[in-house]
């Protein structure tokens, strides 16, 4: 569903970089991990994320400050690990179940506040916070589902245009629209949507 075209045309004239895509919002949700806010929210933020990306950190921080504001809002995060980025695919497998022991929104924090510690750090404190040893979250990592995820993730996000990190995703009742990295603009559409 796309939105109205009198509709996006009021909203880009306030918001530029705004624009609607042809993307379903089943397609789109289809494996996100929620980070915080309720499931049947009526407006959900959907970002594709690498946990080595500075421009991701800086975007989380924006984002953090946006979700203690809304919490009417489903927040979600899908993994798009650049091959750029070394530990890019480990970050992104430890991301991934944290959110199925449900303990993502504090592993995510964590991860982006911490974006300098080294990798063995990392998993350390990942293991620690699931409660598992180092060995256990390294087979865990390992496992062929948690790396089909990722590859999911990744071919979702060319598919929907995003092909660099952060892109930012919302879902609104009238369509889906893409912000890219711009929380200046998302927080715009927030208001007006809200």
């Amino acid at each position: 569903m796309l939105l109205g075209v009198s509709g996006l045309a009021i909203y880009r004239s306030r918001v530029p970089l705004v624009k609607s895509v042809n993307v379903s919002p089943i397609d789109l949700l289809a494996g996100a991990r929620k980070l915080e806010g309720p499931s049947d929210a009526k407006v959900k933020v959907i970002e594709f994320i690498d946990y080595e990306c500075a421009p991701c950190r800086k975007v989380d921080a924006s984002l953090s400050r946006l979700r203690a504001e809304h919490h009417d809002i489903g927040w979600y995060v899908r993994q798009l690990p650049l091959t750029m980025h070394e530990d890019a695919r480990s970050l992104a497998s430890m991301s991934i179940l944290s959110a199925a022991k449900g303990k993502l929104r504090q592993v995510h924090g964590w991860l982006y506040e911490n974006q300098n510690v080294d990798m063995r750090k990392k998993a350390e404190y990942v293991a620690s916070t699931l409660g598992i040893d180092a060995l256990t979250l390294d087979a865990e990592m390992s496992r062929p589902t948690i790396q089909e995820e990722i590859d999911k993730d990744i071919k979702d996000a060319n598919r929907f245009g995003a092909h660099g990190t952060p892109s930012i995703f919302v879902e609104a009742p009238n369509g889906v629209i893409f912000v890219g990295s711009d929380t200046t603009s998302l927080e715009k559409f927030i208001k007006q949507v809200g």
